[in-house]
């Protein structure tokens, strides 16, 4: 008899990147990591000063672990993200939090540490 499974939130990730990662020259390492520089955008939610706030960042790199966003708006370290990848016409839900927020010319850099709960 066949057992069907559910793939979990982790592994939906990994065949996410998969799909998108072209070649290796877009690969380098980084803590022991693997990571894709890749052209995507994200959305994000997430709550500041007891609101919920919505905006779009453009997606800089994405590693099985996380991702690195580029928009507008500082997110202070720790806040829970809810975010939808889109790259080409995939897109994927997923939650996080940000683990650090970076001022760079025209915005901020926000590296997101990924969460899978399943």
């Amino acid at each position: 008899m066949f057992t069907k499974t559910k793939a979990t939130a982790l592994e939906h990730w990994r065949s996410f990147i998969a799909c998108h990662v072209e070649n290796a020259k877009n690969e380098y390492r980084r803590d022991h990591e693997r990571r894709y520089i890749n052209q995507g955008s994200v959305s994000l939610v997430f709550e500041a000063d007891g609101e919920t706030v919505e905006r779009t960042g453009a997606l800089l790199n994405l590693s099985e672990g996380g991702l690195m966003i580029k928009q507008y708006v500082e997110i202070p370290r720790g806040t829970p993200i809810q975010l939808v990848v889109l790259i080409d016409d995939d897109k994927l839900a997923l939650a996080g939090r940000a683990v650090h927020s970076t001022q760079t010319l025209g915005g901020y850099k926000i590296g997101v540490e990924l969460t899978f709960d399943d």
